[in-house]
């Protein structure tokens, strides 16, 4: 008798899984329908095309003349270039003189090791330098110098001699 009660209840039981598993692929798919990717109806093709304006509307208040001027235009060759710095020009007597470039000796040994050296706002390097610079003769020259730490140094020339050194040490007379 218990042997009996045993196999009835063991059929109950995979009655039961079977119709939790149904109810499982039943909800599975549920999901899966609710999932679905959209529709896409597509319209159909007009059989006539509107031709299109090819040429930019002229907007309300803009003379047209103007949108012609500003209109870009391919660059010129170089043959064309050099014709017309070969032309001569109608105002050759007349034109100012161009100032004279000079180029400067420049040794920087001011300050501590590895400290930004900026002429002018731009970077020149680190020291201790040695370079050269071009300038225009009368011109400014504002060195800057930032240490790693502390405060800058500043040091002001004019674009007038061959050679700018700038050192800590104060410029000797006389020699021993």
């Amino acid at each position: 008798m218990r042997q009996l009660a045993l196999q009835l209840l063991l059929r109950q039981c995979e009655r039961a899984i079977g119709a939790l598993l149904l109810l499982a692929f039943v909800r599975l798919g549920y999901i899966a329908y609710q999932q679905r990717p959209a529709q896409v109806t597509y319209s159909p093709v007009p059989k006539e095309v509107e031709p299109r304006n090819q040429g930019p509307q002229t907007p309300p208040g803009i003379p047209p003349g103007l949108l012609e001027r500003l209109r870009m235009r391919p660059a010129p060759l170089p043959s064309e270039l050099l014709a017309q710095e070969l032309a001569p020009s109608a105002q050759s007597g007349t034109s100012p003189p161009k100032p004279q470039v000079t180029r400067i000796y420049v040794a920087i040994h001011q300050g501590p090791v590895r400290s930004e050296i900026r002429l002018n706002g731009v970077t020149l390097g680190q020291t201790p330098y040695v370079g050269e610079i071009r300038c225009t003769h009368g011109e400014p020259l504002e060195f800057i110098l930032i240490p790693p730490k502390g405060l800058p140094r500043r040091s002001l020339h004019t674009c007038d001699r061959t050679e700018i050194t700038i050192t800590d040490k104060p410029a000797s007379s006389t020699h021993e």
